[in-house]
């Protein structure tokens, strides 16, 4: 298959996507790329749905090596991310800021398999924070945590999840 073949197939799969109006954000499959037009496809980067005024004018996610990077060196005993509830707090960011799934389950699946040089200490366990799903801060998302006020029972884990996103965030600002 040449490169005008796939890019038609490509077409092809958001064109019947478009028309159903599908929103799956536990997918595995990440289609990235720039239309020109209508449903034509002249660069492979990132979709966006939407008016023209709409769409963002450049983003620029991090890569996984990048991603793996930033997080190996916030893991293990003495570092920030060191309990595996905390991957809570990764997954909050990365869902906001890094186009990960929303879904839990389908977000750690996609950091565990990141291009990591040396096994994590702590890997992300969708086990270990499954039962955190539901809480607040986590329905409100990352973006909204500056603001966020969390109540008696969620305050620790909140706090925690905060600063090893914080943490998370810095080292990705600083090595990009």
């Amino acid at each position: 298959m040449n490169e005008n073949e796939a890019i038609g197939l490509i077409n092809h799969l958001l064109e019947g996507l478009h028309q159903a109006d599908l929103t799956n954000f536990g997918s595995h499959l990440q289609i990235v790329y720039v239309a020109s037009g209508a449903q034509h496809v002249e660069t492979i980067q990132k979709q966006y749905v939407g008016t023209q005024q709409e769409l963002p004018h450049s983003v620029n996610y991090p890569t996984d090596e990048q991603l793996a990077n930033a997080i190996s060196s916030i893991n293990g005993k003495g570092k920030i991310l060191d309990e595996y509830q905390k991957w809570l707090g990764v997954c909050c960011y990365v869902s906001a800021k890094c186009g990960y799934p929303i879904d839990l389950d389908a977000c750690c699946r996609r950091l565990a398999a990141l291009p990591y040089k040396e096994p994590l200490e702590y890997m992300p366990q969708y086990k270990s924070i499954r039962v955190y799903a539901t809480w607040n801060f986590v329905k409100a998302g990352f973006d909204s945590w500056a603001d966020f006020k969390p109540n008696d029972q969620e305050r620790n884990l909140f706090v925690k999840c905060r600063d090893v996103a914080l943490a998370l965030e810095h080292v990705l600002k600083r090595n990009n």
